[in-house]
């Protein structure tokens, strides 16, 4: 009987076990995964409580219509407490009910910016389309500042692409093309986000729950506060066979033997695991001499780039949340994401959609904040946001928002801080090979899984991360389904016209 062995529970492994269960016919009983934190789901995590501060270190918003792979796999997970409906029927329903209507996207010296203009030259638009409809392969190892100009950064245009989708002007010119490619539909709106969707409440509550506890009752086995250190290899160097997993468990060191038809589905880096443990120190480890296995360094050795430090913020009152609704004009959580384009650090405040988790009271808001450039010196606390501690990072984030008595409000207010050295890791710039393939080459038994595989689509994204799942067990298992298609959103004229004319305005 074929067995499955997945390293570490992001939404990857999770969605390769449903797989391996609805369309490959395996049993659940015969898949393990393993976690080397002590909460399953990667970095879709969610922790905490209103008393001592809630945390997510890091949070997803997306455009549904992107994710097909996403909604083929939430179509197959129930919905926890609400019986005869599936994740992606709740998700759905919920993203009918609410929409995001920003009327403050952009601030600066405490007041909101209007954005009458995309304020993007003729000449940047041309680079624009340039970069769009030129070949990726032409786009190898260089940086977004290759193709445009230096007023174009200071534009609001990529003050809210950058922003919305965690871009640095030094990041790969690769990915900004396939995210135009797949996201053209989100320019004309960038200002207001009214096609930008959400889950009901954080990816923890509203994804992993329901995907852990539906493998679970499929007899799913999943292992927890174990590290994968290493993969024994079969010697013959003419194919790659994996026959052991070495793992450490208490300190203690365990090799668990690896059958030649059993499958192992190793999620390959993280943008919340510390740079030297887990899965990056995992990958550094099996890709020592394999070329074929890809180049983690590329993705480690540039923290300057990669770093991005984001905050939790609970408010156990309602007075810094109505003072947001009069600084809005509206309710804070339809207002959702706010960038302060006078920010060295490139802040911006999102406010989810309340309440956030499922144990949250009605006195109890959470906000979340995040710095692209975290390494810059703050406008109102001269320090990097990365060596702040949370109680300057809210007095910076309540001065850039022109809140009065600002001491007092830090007191009263909870905030959890997380330094990600791989925030945004994925995006840097990159040569073919740095990520290897999903299968490699000459692999057996072996897939890899995440954000630093090639594939086809966007990385950053959880459709991603699904993609490369569906990808490695349609493959390792011989399944003859079609791939569910990727969402092109530049195939779609009328799309390609509103935002051309969103350029225009």
């Amino acid at each position: 009987m074929t067995k499955a062995y997945l390293v570490g529970s992001g939404i990857a492994s999770l969605s390769a076990a449903l797989y391996m269960i609805r369309d490959g016919d395996m049993r659940g009983a015969d898949i393990t995964i393993f976690e080397y934190f002590h909460q399953l789901g990667g970095s879709l995590d969610a922790d905490g409580n209103a008393k001592d501060g809630y945390l997510c270190r890091g949070t997803r918003g997306f455009d549904y219509r992107a994710y097909p792979c996403m909604q083929n796999v939430l179509a197959s997970i129930p919905a926890l407490g609400a019986p005869g409906k599936t994740v992606n029927d709740e998700i759905h329903a919920f993203c009918d009910h609410f929409s995001i209507d920003t009327k403050t996207r952009l601030m600066a010296d405490g007041q909101a910016v209007p954005v009458v203009s995309y304020g993007v030259s003729a000449r940047d638009q041309l680079a624009i389309t340039r970069l769009s409809l030129g070949s990726e392969a032409s786009l190898k190892n260089r940086p977004i500042s290759d193709f445009f100009s230096e007023a174009f950064f200071s534009s609001p245009f990529w003050w809210m692409f950058s922003t919305i989708f965690a871009f640095g002007r030094w990041h790969s010119a690769q990915e900004m093309r396939r995210y135009l490619h797949t996201f053209i539909q989100n320019v004309q709106d960038m200002d207001t986000l009214h096609s930008i969707r959400s889950s009901v409440s954080n990816n923890q509550d509203s994804i992993v729950r329901p995907m852990v506890d539906y493998l679970r009752k499929q007899g799913v086995n999943f292992v927890m506060d174990t590290e994968v250190i290493d993969l024994a290899f079969a010697p013959d160097a003419s194919e790659t066979v994996v026959q052991a997993i070495v793992c450490m468990q208490a300190g203690t060191r365990v090799e668990i033997q690896v059958a030649p038809d059993d499958k192992v589905l190793v999620t390959l880096g993280s943008i919340a695991a510390p740079l030297d443990s887990g899965a990056w120190k995992l990958w550094h480890t099996i890709a020592q001499g394999r070329s074929d296995f890809g180049m983690p360094a590329v993705f480690t050795s540039q923290t300057d780039k990669s770093t991005m430090t984001t905050c939790t913020i609970t408010l156990n009152d309602l007075e810094v949340y109505d003072m947001l609704r009069e600084r809005f004009g509206q309710e804070p959580d339809v207002n959702r994401l706010t960038t302060f384009i006078d920010s060295p650090w490139s802040l911006s405040l999102i406010v989810p959609k309340q309440p956030w988790f499922a144990d949250q009271g009605p006195d109890t808001k959470v906000l979340w904040c995040y710095g692209i450039w975290p390494k810059g010196i703050g406008k109102f606390v001269p320090k990097r946001m990365e060596d702040c501690s949370p109680e300057e990072i809210l007095t910076e984030l309540f001065s850039l928002l022109g809140l009065s008595d600002i001491p007092r409000l830090v007191q009263k207010t909870i905030c959890r801080k997380s330094v990600l050295p791989a925030g945004h890791a994925q995006f840097l710039c990159r040569t073919p090979g740095d990520r290897p393939e999903v299968i490699p080459e000459k692999s057996r038994n072996l897939a890899f899984l995440g954000q630093y595989v090639e594939s086809e689509g966007t990385t950053y994204t959880m459709e991603y991360s699904v993609r490369t799942a569906q990808k490695a067990v349609y493959q390792l298992l011989d399944i003859e389904k079609p791939m569910t298609s990727t969402y092109h959103g530049m195939a779609h004229p009328e799309t390609l016209l509103r935002a051309a004319r969103a350029f225009m305005r």
